[in-house]
């Protein structure tokens, strides 16, 4: 998800946050919750970047 654009999903955004890609997972039903320190740890070790 982290790698398609906001759009795609009909969310109002131009690039994803951490916040908006934590509150799109659980929207979507991917997982009942999670936080968006975990979001960005979890990019940070693949090393994507959606917000740039």
């Amino acid at each position: 998800m982290a790698c398609q654009l906001p759009a795609g999903t009909g969310a109002p955004l131009s690039r994803w946050s951490c916040p908006e890609l934590a509150r799109e997972v659980v929207a979507q039903s991917i997982a009942g919750s999670i936080s968006h320190s975990t979001v960005r740890r979890w990019l940070k070790q693949d090393a994507l970047k959606p917000w740039q």
